[in-house]
């Protein structure tokens, strides 16, 4: 007889592959964001979004309009104390290669290795909700009102990663094992999915800029959606034109909404570590 606890982990491994070969699709993911809206109404769950925002006074439709167009909108500015908040607690919370290494700290990281020798390509902080300031980002009025209205419905769930990227020198084969996204590629989240980010340190293309291709979460031809989700870079050069490549670079506290069902990767350091908040909504 099988366990119960196996059965639903089986459910559950099924949902994830079920969503990752089809939340690819478009058409899949309004076709379920439709069924979230439906499922609010017929609940009666009139989320009203309250509470204030830490962020400019902007635009939800021009931002919208920008995420619609390029999967992208850039410029959402954290004050100065929540980068130094973010910060501190990176370099103190017990971090993780994503394996089943021993947790480290900041400090014990030289030159990109831990003191055994093994590289430290990127490394998450543990608990990141247990930063004040990176829940009152998660909660923020305006964030929100702006992924309600690109997804169609609220979302109810909030994934945020703390994570450093350090100089190293390995092969990008080998940084692509330890998880470190240096191929181009678009997520698959479930059947959809959304994300805010932030630097939190000076970045740019030589300590880890995030890079995208633009507008390429409306267009990818059926023969893209059928193979792998990472592409070289040169077919997606010849396919979108690499004018529409961004870096996107910024000083601390600098953040862009990005709609990472587009083709995008990070720059892997080579004169110093990046760290950065990506926050998943779906």
């Amino acid at each position: 007889m099988i366990n119960l606890v196996e059965a639903i982990s089986g459910v559950i491994q099924g949902e994830k592959k079920l969503s990752y070969a089809l939340g690819r699709f478009k058409l899949v993911r309004h076709t379920y964001s439709s069924y979230r809206k439906l499922s609010e109404v017929i609940k009666r769950e009139n989320k009203h979004i309250e509470g204030g925002t830490i962020f400019a006074k902007l635009s939800i439709d021009q931002i919208n309009q920008s995420l619609q167009r390029d999967a992208v909108f850039l410029g959402l500015n954290l004050p100065t104390a929540f980068v130094e908040e973010i910060k501190t607690f990176a370099e103190h919370a017990p971090l993780t290669r994503e394996d089943d290494s021993p947790l480290f700290y900041y400090e014990d990281v030289r030159e990109g290795r831990l003191a055994d020798g093994s590289p430290v390509p990127q490394a998450i902080a543990v608990n990141p909700l247990e930063c004040d300031a990176i829940k009152r980002i998660a909660c923020d009025s305006l964030v929100l009102k702006v992924i309600s209205q690109y997804l169609g419905y609220y979302p109810n769930q909030v994934l945020p990663v703390l994570k450093w990227s350090f100089v190293t020198e390995i092969p990008d084969p080998e940084r692509l094992k330890l998880h470190q996204t240096v191929y181009y590629h678009y997520d698959v989240h479930g059947f959809n999915f959304f994300y805010a980010n932030f630097y939190l340190l000076d970045t740019d293309r030589y300590s880890g800029a995030h890079v995208m291709v633009k507008a390429s979460h409306n267009s990818k031809p059926l023969w893209m959606l059928l193979n792998s989700t990472m592409q070289p870079e040169q077919v997606l050069y010849d396919y979108y034109g690499q004018e529409n490549e961004l870096i996107i670079e910024g000083k601390a506290g600098y953040g862009f909404l990005q709609d990472a069902s587009c083709y995008h990767k990070a720059l892997k350091p080579t004169v110093k570590e990046r760290l950065m908040l990506q926050i998943r909504y779906w």
